[in-house]
């Protein structure tokens, strides 16, 4: 709980230290989809290998980085249990740039509908982001990496298996 409390300070110093940087350069509606994983470090998540969800997000930018509020809807995800109708995912991230390069850290807390018990909010989860950015003119093509914990600790149990790809069509206004 300290270590998340931790981080979550120094994502927000993050985003104190960019706005002061300079003003916001811009804003963006973003559109994408997202790969799953049946991820061995996290047993909650009822995704399966390949299962797809579809997102909804907002970016607001400024030369160094951007903030990303987004929501993810996973249709009948594959995985743990047939009983699982959707997942809904609240997330916010935050994304430095360098040049054509993204890197950044986030946080997810899901909500799993399921016909037997009618659902619920899961854990917060982090994951650590890794991409690029494809400039064309006033829409942007991200293409990311995802690695989801719920705890950092687990990061020492790395699978590349474990690894969540997605792509994200970004709007500017």
């Amino acid at each position: 709980m300290i270590r998340s409390i931790k981080l979550l300070s120094l994502m927000l110093i993050g985003l104190m230290f960019i706005t002061s940087m300079t003003k916001a350069d811009e804003s963006a509606v973003t559109f994408g989809v997202r790969q799953h994983s049946n991820s061995i470090i996290i047993n909650n998540l009822p995704f399966g290998n390949g299962d797809i969800g579809y997102g909804i997000g907002y970016q607001f930018s400024d030369a160094s980085g951007s903030w990303e509020i987004m929501a993810e809807y996973s249709p009948n995800p594959s995985g743990t249990s047939n009983t699982v109708d959707y997942v809904v995912i609240p997330q916010l991230n935050l994304i430095f740039r360098d040049g054509g390069w993204l890197v950044g850290l986030g946080f997810l807390k899901p909500y799993v509908r399921d016909s037997i018990d009618g659902g619920g909010w899961e854990n917060i989860y982090w994951q650590a982001i890794l991409g690029i950015r494809v400039p064309f003119s006033a829409v942007q093509l991200d293409i990311k990496a995802y690695y989801v914990v719920d705890n950092f600790g687990d990061i020492s149990r790395f699978d590349f298996a474990d690894i969540e790809f997605g792509a994200w069509l970004n709007y500017l206004f």
